[in-house]
């Protein structure tokens, strides 16, 4: 389970918009909310409601730069975008190797990103910042990149 959530307590709607050379990868992802530690799909983002959590579940990893929200209304400023961990980073890959690991729904805890946040009218643009073992402790099997992903 590779999953990013915001915690806000409004109504989102999906703003696709992309510039060349980006994906938009949202419409993958299962819309879902966490009531405590159960997840629950939605059908779209209006279906939720009023929700305190909301977020996109992929079920592999993704290198994310940045997450674009459009509200129901005016943007809430202040917004925590988290990510599932557990084991992610992983360590380099070494053989013999029987799997590959892979973060799952029922191991992890959530973790708050380092992000900027640029909102504006009813959008909001959350870019993530370089991973950091503040951020997560295994942060160092992460390659450099020339962009800050997640």
């Amino acid at each position: 389970m590779s999953g990013i959530a915001l915690c806000a307590a409004a109504i989102v709607l999906a703003a696709p918009v992309c510039h060349a050379g980006q994906l938009d990868i949202a419409p993958f992802a299962q819309l879902t909310t966490w009531r405590g530690a159960d997840p629950a799909r939605l059908r779209d983002a209006v279906s939720a409601g009023r929700v305190e959590n909301l977020g996109l579940d992929w079920d592999e990893e993704h290198d994310l730069r940045e997450l674009r929200v459009r509200y129901a209304g005016s943007a809430p400023r202040g917004a925590v975008v988290e990510y599932w961990f557990a084991s992610w980073p992983w360590d380099p890959p070494a053989m013999p190797s029987i799997e590959d690991p892979m973060d799952d729904p029922w191991q992890g805890k959530w973790l708050k990103a380092a992000v900027t946040e640029d909102c504006a009218d009813v959008e909001c643009r959350y870019r993530f910042g370089p991973l950091t073992t503040v951020e997560n402790p295994r942060a160092g099997n992460r390659p450099a990149f020339p962009t800050a992903v997640r």
